[in-house]
């Protein structure tokens, strides 16, 4: 009995499978389907372009990919193969993600899931429901992210398809949104699987993610020795991204052991590999690590150089982010303008008046969600870094101060009584903060369970100290959350301008030191001392 022919789909997922299993195939891959216009598959040229496009974007050679996956496109819309359409479509879209025209991405996005929803095709929508969500984790909206990874988790699972990257992109989320436990348990499971079925792409991926992970959680061993892991796969199938990561996490473990030879040599070829990538995924952290190194060994200099770097990069960035927000905005407007112009053309001026109206609603909450944090309402770090700055250069006489203030043991809290409790305790303290302040104060939130303030009025550093010991009474009183009654303890860290310091950069670099110090010795306030001469 004669077996039926492979569908030209079912020959491009097999494809698809050996790259995953060894992503340094893709010559090969692509030299096999070159054969498929002589085997009787019209489509073959299509499936040829578009493989090497694709391949020549995971490589980032984004000028070259893009005319061949046009051109891919443009065949495989000829010949009126719609499962290649959303493969070029979702090229094209990543493409434009690689270099910054993050609205661009989003339609192309919206077409490959439109065109994926149409073929009821549960394993090209999971991808590109895949792709959407992490354009959205690109711009730190989280959230949306997750909704698009369960979806792509769900599309992929009903089609008998592998979710794998749907959950690795799911533990990511969980990641960034502080579920630390939560994202290693789903991450060890993930490396298991990828264990199971030999996809050594997939392996290396999970490896790095998790070796961070583990390193967040300070469980220190463990990752040493998935980052070692991850750093071998990715050097051995290519993966530079991957391999930056895990040299960082081997680097910042070496850093805190005291090991700093090992340290100096690899983040300097994470800053080569970060350097000839143009990643900035790579070039900030490998500052901020090269920062701690040249601080660990006395070189302050040094570290305020790459501080300095740091800085400068974080802040560029913030600016691209905000420029992909409304770039992403103005895409997702237009595609429901669209939509809106399809069904009520009638109705077509009301519509954009409404969507004119949300867009500058949105615009202002943009703003807002820019510079204050989402759960306690305080300023973000680099709304409160700006703000110091530009008072500094109003009246750089005056005397201020900087406190970093960090919460006893909250980790407790929230793995003995989950997040939400959690959550509700930073948001008592930070309306305590706030009432135990001057007018002309500032409260900030760093991030996780640290705040900042900033004393724009002072008159000596005995007073800075004062008032750090004055506002712990102040917020000492226990908080009552769901039942359970909670003792609030802080430890406070000071630098003062400008003996400390005269930019925020150095104040909170001594404010931190400050407050390293005040946890070790279990003083709840201390201020920054210079080291001995």
């Amino acid at each position: 009995m004669n077996e039926r022919p492979a569908t030209i789909e079912e020959l491009i997922c097999a494809a698809e499978a050996r790259l995953r299993a060894d992503p340094t195939q893709v010559k090969t891959v692509i030299e096999d389907l070159a054969h498929l216009e002589a085997q009787g598959y019209p489509a073959g040229p299509a499936t040829v372009l578009i493989f090497d496009g694709n391949a020549r974007v995971m490589s980032g050679d984004f000028a070259g990919a893009r005319p061949v996956l046009e051109k891919g496109l443009a065949l495989s819309t000829e010949l009126e193969e719609p499962t290649l359409q959303v493969r070029a479509l979702t090229g094209l879209a990543v493409l434009h993600v690689g270099t910054g025209a993050y609205g661009q991405a989003l339609e192309y996005h919206m077409q490959s899931m439109q065109l994926a929803r149409t073929l009821e095709n549960g394993g090209l929508l999971s991808r590109s429901l895949i792709y959407v969500g992490s354009l959205y984790a690109a711009l730190r909206n989280f959230e949306q992210a997750q909704a698009y990874h369960r979806e792509a988790v769900e599309h992929a699972a009903s089609a008998g398809r592998s979710t794998f990257m749907a959950r690795l992109a799911l533990a990511t989320d969980e990641a960034q949104l502080g579920h630390l436990e939560e994202a290693l348990q789903q991450r060890r499971e993930l490396l298991v699987e990828a264990r199971q079925t030999a996809s050594r792409a997939e392996e290396a991926f999970v490896l790095a993610d998790l070796a961070a992970n583990l390193l967040q959680l300070d469980q220190r061993a463990e990752a040493r020795q998935l980052a070692s892991e991850a750093l071998k796969r990715a050097e051995a199938l290519g993966l530079q991204l991957e391999k930056g990561q895990a040299l960082i996490i081997l680097a910042s473990l070496d850093i805190r052991e005291g090991q700093f030879e090992s340290a100096h040599q690899a983040l300097h070829e994470v800053l080569e590999i970060g350097q000839r990538l143009a990643s900035i995924q790579l070039l900030i952290p490998v500052h901020e690590e090269l920062s701690r190194l040249f601080e660990q060994q006395g070189d302050f200099a040094g570290a305020l150089r790459h501080t300095r770097v740091h800085y400068e990069l974080k802040s560029s960035e913030l600016t691209r982010l905000a420029e992909r927000r409304s770039q992403v905005l103005e895409a997702e407007l237009k595609v429901e303008l669209l939509r809106q112009q399809a069904e009520e053309k009638e109705r077509q001026n009301l519509a954009l008046v409404a969507i004119n109206e949300h867009l500058r609603e949105t615009q202002k909450r943009l703003q807002y969600a820019a510079t204050h944090d989402a759960l306690t309402g305080l300023l973000v770090r680099t709304a409160l870094e700006e703000t110091v700055e530009d008072d500094l250069l109003l009246s750089p006489e005056r005397r201020r101060a900087l406190f970093m203030i960090d919460v006893d043991h909250f980790k407790q809290i929230n793995d003995a009584l989950g997040h939400h409790v959690g959550d509700r305790f930073l948001q008592e303290l930070a309306r305590r903060l706030r009432g135990a302040l001057r007018p002309t104060d500032i409260v900030a939130r760093q991030g996780g369970d640290e705040f900042t303030i900033y004393l724009r009025e002072l008159d000596s550093p005995e007073e800075a100290v004062a008032l750090g010991q004055q506002l712990l009474r102040d917020i000492a009183a226990p908080v009552q959350v769901e039942g359970h009654l909670l003792n609030v303890t802080v430890s406070i860290g000071i630098a003062v301008y400008p003996d400390d310091g005269r930019d925020v950069m150095t104040l909170e670099k001594h404010a931190d030191l400050a407050l390293y110090r005040a946890k070790e010795q279990r003083h709840q306030v201390c201020r920054f001392q210079k080291p001995a001469d």
